[in-house]
C-alpha cells in the first residue's frame, strides 16, 4: 500500500519565490512538463505493484500549468478503480500557487473531485515579498480572486505557508499567521520555517530567530489543543502530524519518513525518486521492478527505454547516536528532504529541527490528555 504517490505535472514554474528549495521547479534538472501518456502509464507501474494508494497528488513546479496530465491521470484513475485494480479511489489533490487558474482547471477540479493545496504566506506585503511574479511583482491580489473562484466551486482547499524572515521583519508570528490564515476557512493549514542553505537571505535563521520561530510554534499547538477542548476544528497540520506520532508510536520507528517505502515521486521525465522532494538526486533514485522504464524523448513525445539506478540507502536513525540516546525517538518523525537542503549530501537529524521536536512531544503528551478529558467533561 501507498500512503502517496506524487507526479511531477511540470518542472517549471510562473512564479519566482525567493526560497525555492527546487531550483524554480526544475529541482535542478532539466525543465519541462511530463507527457500524458508518460504519467498514465507511470501510475500503470505503480498501480502493478501497489492496488492501494491513498492519496495521487499532483506536484510542480507548478502543476495546473499542465492540465492535460492532470485530466489523463485523473481519468486513469477512475477507470482503475472501475476496473477493480486499484481497491478505493484514491484521493486527488493538486500543490500550486493558483496564479494560473482559470475556467478550465475549474471544471477538472469538480469533475475529479480534486482538492488544493495552495501555497500563501500571509498577507498581501509578505506573500508578494516572498513569491513575486517573474517580472517581480505580486502574485496575491489574483490569488486572492481565485480563492473566491473556488469558494464559489465549492472546491477544497488548505493552505501551505512557509514562515520566513520576512515574518519576522513584520512582526508576524506563527500563531498571528495561523490566525490570519483561519479566517479564511481552509481545510488545513501548514506553517513551515524555510528550510534553506547557509547564507539566505529569507531563512537561514540564527539562533534568537530560531527561538522566537520555535516558540511561536508551541503557542500554535496550544491553540490548537485549545481549539479541540473546546470541540472546535483544529487546523494547524503540525498539530495532527504530532497526533498522528503519538497515535502510532513505537512503529517503523527507524525510518526519519516514509520516502520510499509508502511514498514514492514520479519526476516530470518518468523517473521515480523516494519523494518529491528528492528528484532528480540519484542517490534516491528508484525502480519500478516490474516493467521497462520508459521517458519522453528528447526529440519529442515518443517513448523510450532507459534503465533507472536502484535506490541507495535512505537515512536511518539508527545510523545516528543522537537519536539512539533521545526519549522522542519512538515518536519523532523528520524530513530527509529538508535534511538534504540544509547539509547536501549528509543528511542525518538537524539539531534544531531535534530540539524543536522534542519540545513539541512532551508539550502534546502533558497537555492532549487534559484537554480531552475538558472536552468529555463539557460534552457529556
Amino acid at each position: 500500500m501507498l500512503s502517496r504517490l506524487t507526479i511531477n505535472t511540470t518542472e517549471v514554474c510562473n512564479l519566482d519565490c525567493v526560497y525555492c528549495y527546487a531550483d524554480g521547479g526544475s529541482y535542478g534538472g532539466q525543465s519541462g512538463r511530463i507527457d500524458p501518456l508518460l504519467a498514465v502509464k507511470r501510475l500503470d507501474d505503480v498501480v502493478s505493484l501497489h492496488d492501494t494508494i491513498n492519496m495521487v497528488q499532483f506536484i510542480g513546479g507548478e502543476p495546473l500549468l499542465n492540465i492535460d496530465a492532470i485530466a489523463s491521470v485523473s481519468e486513469a484513475v477512475e477507470e482503475y478503480v472501475a476496473s477493480g485494480r486499484l481497491v478505493d479511489r484514491p484521493s486527488l489533490n493538486a500543490v500550486t500557487n493558483l496564479f494560473a487558474l482559470n475556467e478550465q482547471h475549474l471544471v477538472l477540479l469538480k469533475r475529479h473531485d480534486i482538492s488544493l493545496t495552495v501555497s500563501l504566506d500571509g498577507p498581501r506585503k509578505i506573500h508578494n515579498q516572498n513569491r513575486p511574479q517573474k517580472n517581480g511583482k505580486g502574485s496575491f491580489d489574483k490569488i486572492n480572486t481565485n480563492l473566491e473562484r473556488l469558494r464559489e466551486w465549492k472546491i477544497p482547499y488548505s493552505f501551505e505557508a512557509t514562515y520566513t524572515r520576512q515574518h519576522l521583519d513584520h512582526d508576524l508570528s506563527i500563531p498571528g499567521l495561523l490566525v490570519y490564515l483561519e479566517k479564511w476557512q481552509p481545510t488545513r493549514i501548514d506553517i513551515t520555517p524555510a528550510a534553506t542553505t547557509s547564507g539566505s537571505i529569507c531563512g537561514d535563521f540564527n539562533q534568537d530567530e530560531w527561538q522566537i520561530i520555535t516558540s511561536g510554534i508551541l503557542e500554535a499547538l496550544n491553540h490548537g489543543i485549545d481549539h479541540l477542548a473546546k470541540g472546535l476544528p483544529v487546523k494547524y497540520g503540525f498539530f495532527h502530524e504530532l497526533l498522528g506520532m503519538i497515535v502510532s508510536g513505537g512503529t517503523e520507528a527507524d525510518r526519519f519518513c516514509p520516502a520510499g517505502e509508502s511514498n514514492l515521486a514520479i519526476s516530470a521525465n518518468g523517473e521515480c525518486f523516494a519523494c518529491h522532494m528528492l528528484t532528480n538526486n540519484r542517490k534516491y533514485q528508484l525502480a519500478l521492478p516490474l516493467h521497462n522504464q520508459v521517458k519522453a524523448s528528447s526529440q519529442g513525445n515518443e517513448l523510450s527505454t532507459c534503465k533507472s539506478a536502484p535506490l541507495s540507502a535512505i537515512p536511518m536513525k539508527s545510523a545516528h547516536k543522537a537519536c539512539w540516546e533521545c526519549w522522542a525517538n519512538p515518536w519523532c518523525k523528520s524530513c530527509i528532504g529538508n535534511m538534504e537542503i540544509i547539509n547536501p549530501c549528509k543528511s542525518g537529524p538537524v539539531s534544531r529541527y531535534c530540539e524543536l521536536m522534542r519540545a513539541a512531544l512532551a508539550l502534546m503528551l502533558e497537555h492532549l490528555p487534559l484537554a480531552l478529558d475538558r472536552l468529555m467533561m463539557e460534552s457529556g
